[in-house]
């Protein structure tokens, strides 16, 4: 997965004195925030998608026309979801 290989490279950065400055550097101009926190917006954004489609879709009427489309979405992500799962523990597996 391309988050476990940023936080590894970011690890491995941790030695190099000018990859430290230019991290102090950009740091300050992202008021505190780490180049950890963005690493992981990705990771995080799907599963809160899906949950989004899954209250959606929970408190939708049945006889709306966006229904069995929300239903579908929902589905669909789950999917995504278990796949990128799959494809993670795969990844951990062979390192």
């Amino acid at each position: 997965m391309n988050y476990s290989n940023s936080t590894q490279v970011a690890i491995d950065l941790q030695h190099d004195d000018e990859f430290l400055r230019w991290k102090q550097a950009i740091e300050l101009r992202l008021e505190g925030k780490s180049i950890g926190s963005f690493l992981i917006m990705p990771v995080q954004r799907i599963p809160r998608y899906y949950l989004l489609l899954k209250d959606l879709f929970k408190h939708t009427w049945e006889d709306h026309p966006d229904y069995a489309n929300l239903k579908q979405a929902a589905e669909k992500m789950g999917e995504v979801i278990e796949f990128l799962d799959q494809k993670k523990r795969e990844s951990e597996n062979l390192n």
